[in-house]
């Protein structure tokens, strides 16, 4: 093995996989946080051998957060910190690894390999003793990296890590506590925005969580330890409807072993919200003075806003908490602005004090900015409160008299049914059908239709199959729907039926519901899941946007599929004649093609293989990360090809078909700029597309977003050239799975 391969082998932050990335904007936030709790760790009156542990993990983790915002230098001394720090027989071979990334970077290649043998070593006489808690130690910092970084793929990663660890050093209560959290969070229905929830694993894990934060509190050293533990217990016991009693027995004891430190009062505050709301307030206050985070001040916000409701009699009282939970909500918002909770909870505290259209601006900004991964739960009852404020402002007349002939024409009321569907269609990937009569029973009342008792499903089903034989599909699918209210059928042909008669009426988003619900629903034929799926997106693009990242993202999955770990487009270019100022460039072009494929379509895109490759330049990596991604396109301008670039590509029909480790080779496309652009003979057998402005197009709609997140009623919602953006974009994704647009 050369050492390219041996520095790629390491553990280290640098080696970790992270499918969807992690953007500046969020390593930004995350310095801040991080660099506090290295202080209150650093400053630390009573130092155990556990506080050295996790100052250590968090010296690791900023280490790399720094290096990839571009502070290599801080990078390199924390760096140092870390390895200072760690005790040798621990976790110093996890900061040693990304020593020998940093020097990579700095081009030091004869200290990287030396550091790269003394790992080697230190390995080989660690692994001849049988497991060993430096092993553990290695696996438990990757899994501290991954609970950090979030997201259910992550989390997933962090739980398997942690346990490994735990099998092999239980006596570690560090790692107990965080894989605790990694349990509880993960548990939580909003980080099930991709696939089916699992309710029998739900349930264990949310078990799991407390019997390890019980054992924690159990273990007689180290009182800030027992404190975090008796904090997160508190809060694991306020979701299990555990009596109020219990909560507020394990905040006293929390607070009554480190009753000064944020965490411990965020987490006794979250629980105390409905069982003692002026504690709760208190708590989350004094937090907000020791840390000015956004979690902090959202939490206080909610606490004020229930404090608030609670004393409507007095009416002063209650405006002046209601004031302070709205600025409360903003700080949250102001210190992140991409805290989608914050911003719900400010638009229900908005739409609560009749102010609907400025909470529906609230609620559109979340839906415009929509990660699936992170809130499923939360972007479900958005999509519920966008609809009750629609319909709440249609039924005001003072608001419909200001809707003039240059205003928006919208149609309220079928907007917002169309909201409760989409909300209705998340449900079913999230809850039981008991848990939906819960969660979502104020959308269930709104579209509640009355069903004629004296109907029977075999009836309905005729009435269905005569209407359509008579060209009638309005007719026809209300028999259908009618059907589902009564019977709940399951029958594929009625299924097939019903989503036919919704595509061919437009109605997509009910396909899409109906789709959803559906048990067996690998038995819908893929040309339909596309048209349902893709025609739902266009719709919600000529929307609010951000939401149709979900339905883009499941439609490349399930027509290219292949391993979940690999990179789903790695974009291909020639950089040697880069020019980040010009507009017209390859590298601006093919930036702003990764920009699409990750903002618009979901997808995990990088705009270059020596963007893959840090410090390590050579052939073989670059080649080896082709083989990496689902989906290579390389991309041509007018100018003459790197000489070094066409020798790459020579090699690269023979690498693609190899593929790595005997996985299914990547799908490889081929795109110019401009017509007339040369194509190198190696890569004319791949398939070519057409780029057909696609980036000005994406330009044209991102202008047109930001102005509509600004004034969601009154910026036009179907002009005909924002129409053409979007199926311009639609076009080109479609171009990329061999779909024909339009469907």
């Amino acid at each position: 093995m050369d050492n390219v391969e041996k520095t790629k082998a390491i553990e280290s932050v640098f080696t970790l996989h992270i499918p969807k990335g992690i953007s500046e904007e969020r390593l930004r936030e995350m310095k801040p946080i991080l660099e506090s709790e290295i202080k209150d760790l650093e400053r630390a009156e009573n130092k155990y051998e556990i506080d050295d542990e996790e100052l250590c993990q968090t010296l690791d983790l900023l280490t790399w957060v720094e290096f990839k915002i571009g502070s290599k230098l801080t990078a390199s001394e924390l760096n140092d910190k870390a390895i200072a720090k760690a005790n040798s027989s621990l976790g110093s071979l996890f900061s040693q690894g990304n020593r020998v990334h940093l020097l990579w970077s700095k081009g030091d290649l004869i200290q990287a390999k030396s550091d790269l043998n003394e790992i080697e070593m230190i390995k080989k006489n660690a692994l001849q003793h049988g497991p060993c808690n430096m092993i553990a130690t290695v696996k438990a910092r990757q899994a501290y990296c991954y609970y950090r970084f979030g997201g259910p793929r992550n989390l997933d990663r962090a739980i398997t890590l942690y346990e490994e660890a735990l099998t092999t050093f239980p006596e570690m209560h560090l790692w107990r506590l965080q894989a605790g959290r990694v349990y509880r969070r993960i548990s939580h229905p909003n980080m099930y925005g991709e696939n089916d929830i699992d309710l029998k694993l739900k349930g264990e894990r949310e078990a799991r969580a407390g019997e390890l934060f019980h054992q924690v509190t159990e273990q007689p050293k180290n009182p800030r330890f027992r404190a975090f533990a008796f904090s997160d217990l508190a809060l694991w016991a306020s979701h299990h409807r555990e009596t109020g009693r219990n909560v507020m027995d394990f905040c006293r004891q929390a607070l009554s072993l480190c009753g000064n430190d944020p965490y411990v009062l965020l987490h006794c505050g979250k629980s105390l919200q409905y069982n003692d709301t002026e504690k709760a307030v208190e708590l989350l206050t004094k937090a907000a003075r020791i840390l000015c985070t956004s979690n902090i001040f959202h939490w206080l916000g909610k606490c004020l806003f229930h404090s608030a409701r609670r004393q409507e009699k007095n009416l002063r009282n209650s405006k002046d908490l209601f004031k302070q939970a709205e600025e409360s909500y903003r700080k949250a918002i102001g210190l992140s602005p991409k805290n989608i909770p914050a911003r719900y909870s400010l638009g229900i505290l908005l739409k609560y004090c009749g102010k609907p259209e400025k909470a529906l601006r609230e609620f559109t900004q979340i839906i415009g900015v929509f990660q699936y991964e992170d809130f499923a739960l939360t972007l479900m009852k958005t999509y519920e409160q966008v609809s009750l404020c629609l319909l709440e402002l249609y039924h005001d007349p003072i608001h419909s008299s200001r809707l003039t002939c240059n205003a928006i024409e919208l149609d309220l009321k079928k907007d917002a049914e169309e909201m409760l569907i989409k909300a209705l269609s998340i449900s079913f990937k999230l809850f039981s059908r008991e848990e939906i009569q819960i969660y979502l029973k104020q959308s269930l009342r709104e579209l509640q239709k009355i069903a004629d008792s004296r109907d029977t499903p075999e009836k309905l089903k005729l009435l269905s199959r005569a209407y359509r034989l008579a060209k009638d599909p309005q007719k026809s699918l209300k028999a259908l729907e009618k059907l589902f209210e009564i019977d709940e059928s399951e029958d594929a042909a009625v299924i097939m039926s019903a989503l036919e008669t919704y595509v061919n009426l437009g109605r997509f988003e009910e396909a899409l519901a109906l789709m959803n619900r559906c048990r067996d629903s690998h038995t819908i034929d893929n040309s339909l899941r596309n048209k349902v799926a893709l025609g739902a997106a266009r719709r919600r693009l000529l929307q609010y946007g951000g939401d149709a990242v979900l339905l883009f993202k499941s439609t490349f999955d399930s027509n290219i599929p292949d391993s979940c770990d690999k990179l789903d487009v790695l974009i291909v270019y020639d950089d040697s004649r880069e020019s980040a100022r010009d507009v017209a460039s390859l590298g601006y072009i093919c930036r702003q093609l990764q920009n699409l494929m990750k903002t618009v379509f979901g997808l995990d895109a990088s705009s270059n293989i020596q963007s893959c490759c840090a410090g390590v330049p050579e052939a073989s990596t670059q080649l080896e990360e082709m083989t990496k991604a689902k989906l290579v396109l390389l991309v041509f301008g007018s100018e003459k090809l790197d000489g070094y670039f066409e020798s790459l590509l020579g090699f690269l029909p023979s690498v693609i078909e190899r593929g790595e480790d005997n996985q299914s080779p990547p799908q490889v496309l081929v795109a110019a700029t401009e017509a007339g652009v040369k194509r190198p003979p190696s890569v004319k057998y791949f398939r070519k597309i057409q780029l057909n402005s696609v980036v000005e197009s994406l330009q044209e709609y991102e202008e047109w977003r930001r102005q509509r997140a600004a004034d969601v009623l009154h910026v036009p919602l179907n002009s005909g050239r924002i129409t053409e953006c979007v199926d311009n974009m639609i076009s080109f994704f479609c171009s990329l799975l061999s779909i024909s647009w339009p469907l």
